[in-house]
């Protein structure tokens, strides 16, 4: 069962003025030419303020470095805002209870243990949620077989396709039922048949069949256009639009510019 949010009428996400610098990296030649020199901050997120409603999948559309991703990280409590506020409805909430009640799905397969099974991996990431071992097994089961992996739960990670390891990274997200689902480019390594198979569970079995609130991470417009009821476009780590899909289109953001420089006498891209 998933962890009960307050019964109000607050967003499930409401993000304000949300903000956070890096250290920059310096080049080996930077730090031979001036190793005293101070390394300044880079501003991955800039006052970030938007809201998830509770029925709702919302886009977070941008470029590579836009800050999707640190914005993902914030909500989920992997890294702490230097400024602004996350409310998860309607108040601030960490540490486990913030587990049970948002889950993060990202494709990265380093996460995974690729000499492990299915099963073994998703028991590993459960252990952490506290389960016991019945729990575990109760809970691995349904959702190996709610994202079409019963058949394979004792093949190894290593062997499995993109799509297959696309879908244990939303098992592991749902360990916990969380009522909000945070997911970071789910399609970005898939094939479009398999990427398109994948927006159609997200859509029916989890927005609609599980009624969770999605905030989806992507670069691809015809995507945030074909999942999301509104999408938030953030460049440079700001927000510079919100609003739906199609009001977008309207205002000429899905449109795709290309930069042309001339190398040698030919026109690269």
């Amino acid at each position: 069962m998933s962890a009960q949010p307050r019964a109000d009428t607050a967003p499930a996400l409401r993000l304000d003025g949300v903000a956070k610098s890096f250290p920059r990296r310096r080049s080996l030649g930077e730090l031979l030419r001036r190793p005293w020199a101070s390394r300044g901050r880079v501003e991955a997120v800039r006052g970030v303020s938007f809201a998830v409603g509770r029925n709702e999948i919302i886009g977070l559309l941008g470029p590579n470095g836009a800050g999707k991703t640190t914005l993902l990280k914030i909500v989920c409590g992997l890294i702490v805002p230097d400024a602004g506020r996350v409310e998860v409805f309607g108040e601030t909430v960490e540490g486990p209870r913030l587990s049970r009640l948002v889950g993060l799905v990202h494709g990265d397969e380093r996460s995974f243990y690729w000499r492990l099974t299915a099963r073994e991996n998703l028991d590993f990431f459960a252990r952490l949620h506290g389960f016991d071992r019945a729990e575990r097994a109760r809970r691995i089961g349904r959702l190996l077989d709610k994202v079409g992996l019963a058949d394979d739960a004792d093949r190894r990670f290593g062997d499995f396709s993109s799509g297959m390891r696309q879908r244990l990274a939303i098992a592991r997200g749902l360990l916990a039922d969380p009522p909000i689902l945070l997911m970071d480019e789910p399609t970005r390594s898939l094939d479009p048949v398999t990427a398109a198979a994948l927006r159609e569970f997200v859509t029916e079995e989890l927005h609609a069949g599980d009624g969770k609130a999605i905030l989806v991470a992507t670069h691809n417009l015809r995507e945030a256009e074909t999942l999301c009821d509104r999408v938030v476009v953030l460049s440079r780590g700001m927000v510079r639009a919100d609003d739906t899909p199609e009001a977008l289109r309207k205002r000429g953001l899905g449109g795709i510019a290309y930069r042309l420089r001339l190398v040698g006498g030919r026109v690269a891209a």
